[in-house]
């Protein structure tokens, strides 16, 4: 679909894309709103990565040199603002208690499925 000729042209080779505003429902990123699925519920990342990027903060935080101004250094920086986009959290601390509560929700057992009426002898010989 290209440009009608009473469009103008903006020169950024997006033509005929004219009515599309992108993430309107999105403008200020309160709460978890950027990290939401279709259905609405927060998008989380799997326990492996989530662990993995926690390891990294830890082993950071420590082992990097602060920067000129005593802030964290730019890696730390970097890992505690994947850890809140992670957890949909806006400080680093609550990033941290969140990241580890789901980590200790993902390695506790899952509980027994419902036995299914009936199945008790399908497929199994006596």
């Amino acid at each position: 679909m290209g440009r009608r000729d009473d469009e103008p042209d903006d020169g950024t080779g997006n033509t005929g894309n004219t009515g599309n505003t992108g993430n309107t429902g999105n403008t200020g990123n309160t709460g978890n709103a950027g990290n939401t699925g279709r259905d609405g519920r927060m998008l989380m990342p799997h326990p492996a990565v989530l662990r993995r990027l926690l390891a990294e903060y830890e082993a950071t935080a420590v082992n990097e040199p602060a920067d000129a101004t005593g802030r964290p250094g730019p890696r730390t920086r970097d890992l505690e603002y994947t850890l809140c986009v992670s957890t949909g959290t806006r400080d680093v601390r609550q990033a941290l208690e969140t990241a580890r509560r789901r980590l200790a929700d993902a390695s506790a057992p899952a509980p027994a499925p419902d036995p299914v009426p009936g199945a008790a002898h399908a497929g199994v010989a006596d």
